[in-house]
């Protein structure tokens, strides 16, 4: 169904475009999605920006499709900046697409209001988009928006780091800094690797966890 062509990659996409768009047209909103994809990602003839706009477009409705709203808004703020991407980030974040809430917290950082984009930032980092836990991380760090703690500051890393995002040293000091008892469930994903791969720092801090 259309809803498995949002996240699985399609082996013959100029066979699946015009399924897709017959779909969209019907207002299946999943395939819309699917098709905004095709276009953005320019995987089939004739992609462009303005059909990827419209497709998603279509699929975002009023939320039917959050992702749509997502990456439309996304889009948008690619290609018209903030204040076009913002309705559209807010209303996919609503409904519950976690990367149009990192999207939005962006939109409010750029613009001054830190505080609003650390809580767009936590939203998303607990639904596991890893670059969000890292930018909350590094808010907690600095103080900006949050009251500073170091300590909050390495477990936001940590989560990003288990989610694929944070940098190799990065995760290595929050791994450290968390190697105390009853911290074990998120230090050991950070430390163990790093051990592994001959990271001393790392082998002597498992023997607090």
């Amino acid at each position: 169904g259309a809803d498995d062509f949002v996240s699985k990659p399609f082996r013959a996409p100029e066979l699946a475009a015009p399924a897709l768009q017959k779909g969209c047209d019907a207002r299946d909103f999943a395939a819309c999605t699917a098709l905004g994809r095709l276009h953005e990602e320019r995987r089939i003839a004739g992609a462009n920006d303005a059909a990827a706009r419209a497709a998603y477009l279509s699929g975002c409705g009023n939320g039917d499709a959050p992702e749509a709203c997502g990456r439309l808004g996304a889009l948008e703020r690619r290609l018209g900046g903030d204040a076009t991407a913002e309705p559209f980030l807010t209303l996919g974040c609503r409904r519950g697409y976690a990367e149009a809430c990192a999207g939005l917290g962006d939109v409010l950082a750029a613009r001054g209001d830190h505080a609003g984009a650390s809580r767009q930032r936590d939203r998303s980092c607990r639904a596991g988009v890893g670059r969000a836990c890292v930018q909350l991380a590094d808010a907690y760090r600095a103080g900006q928006g949050v009251p500073r703690s170091e300590a909050l500051a390495n477990e936001w890393t940590a989560r990003g780091c288990s989610a694929g995002a944070g940098e190799g040293e990065q995760c290595l000091v929050a791994g450290i800094a968390l190697a105390r008892p009853g911290r074990a469930a998120m230090a050991l994903p950070l430390l163990e690797p790093a051990c592994a791969g001959g990271q001393a720092r790392a082998c002597a801090a498992l023997a607090n966890v």
